[in-house]
């Protein structure tokens, strides 16, 4: 056998497949990581309600309603104002979010749920 005929590195195909799999990978990450950089303001966003709370707490729903609204006022999130629910509980508060993002999957589509709490004492 001759070292002509013997094939060096990767084929066309193999090229194809390798890229095909290379751009799918980009495409789901164009998808997710805004869903996850929007989930960790979320997570911030109650860390600062919570510590504002724990330096002084506030006295109602309402207060702690108005704190996350400006919270999502400063982080330009102002859409999921309706996802946040406050309820007295004892003797704090509990906030609930809730949203909905759809992630693209490129055949087909799934929803995520984001669903987070936190317990004002």
């Amino acid at each position: 056998m001759s070292n002509r005929n013997r094939q060096h590195g990767g084929s066309a195909l193999g090229t194809i497949v390798t890229l095909a799999i290379i751009a799918y990978g980009v495409f789901f990450a164009v998808q997710y990581v805004p869903q996850y950089l929007e989930s960790t303001q979320v997570d911030s966003i109650l860390e600062t309600v919570a510590d504002a709370h724990r330096k002084k707490p506030m006295a109602d729903p309402d207060e702690v309603r108005s704190a996350i609204a400006a919270q999502l006022y400063i982080n330009q999130m102002d859409g999921l104002k309706d996802s946040f629910t406050v309820k007295r509980t004892g003797g704090g508060y509990t906030v609930n979010v809730r949203y909905e993002r759809d992630l693209n999957l490129l055949f087909t589509t799934r929803p995520r749920i984001y669903e987070k709490t936190l317990k004002l004492d």
